[in-house]
């Protein structure tokens, strides 16, 4: 994982732009997430949904379908919560 808060911004920003945040063994080693927030009204998060697997099943396409599974559901909840969509 980061060792600074510089290089922890940096990851926290692109992961904002991207809508998903994906992580490889710095929780718990041999194990990979992927997860992205529901927000509310206000654009604030307001839950996650995320899914976690061992690193040996998280390929580059399993990574693609599974952020794209858990951005749209994120965005359903959104959606249920009053938050906005995203683009």
């Amino acid at each position: 994982g980061p060792t600074t808060p510089t290089a922890l911004a940096r990851i926290l920003a692109a992961e904002r732009v991207d809508g998903v945040s994906v992580e490889e063994g710095m929780v718990a080693s041999g194990f990979a997430s992927v997860a992205a927030s529901a927000v509310d009204r206000t654009g604030r998060p307001a839950a996650s949904i995320g899914v976690t697997v061992h690193e040996e099943h998280l390929e580059r396409r399993t990574r693609s379908v599974l952020a794209s599974v858990v951005q749209r559901a994120a965005d359903q909840l959104s959606h249920h919560v009053g938050g906005a969509l995203r683009a």
